[in-house]
């Protein structure tokens, strides 16, 4: 339950410290947030060990489910196909 401040957690899991900064300034309806305390004037920010688990499975897991949607074409005939099936189809949705 101890709070950890971004330069620790960086130097811990070895995630760059703006890639930290940016995740604590997003909104907290953004799937990047970061969950996060300040802890005094002159703005120290400070996450939990626990949050940051949960911020980096939830990073894992969105990064799949983008991987799942790529679209590869071998050829110009599969880009036409692809193009034909429409956004939903290409992104995985229901056929």
């Amino acid at each position: 339950m101890r709070l950890l401040r971004l330069k620790e957690v960086a130097e811990r899991y070895g995630i760059p410290i703006h890639i930290l900064r940016d995740a604590a300034k997003a909104l907290p309806t953004d799937p990047r947030h970061l969950p996060h305390v300040v802890l005094n004037r002159k703005g120290v920010v400070a996450t939990r060990e626990e949050w940051v688990e949960e911020w980096l499975e939830r990073q894992r897991s969105d990064a799949e489910v983008r991987r799942a949607q790529v679209v590869e074409w071998r050829n110009a005939k599969d880009l036409q196909r692809a193009v034909k099936e429409g956004p939903e189809r290409r992104a995985g949705g229901a056929r």
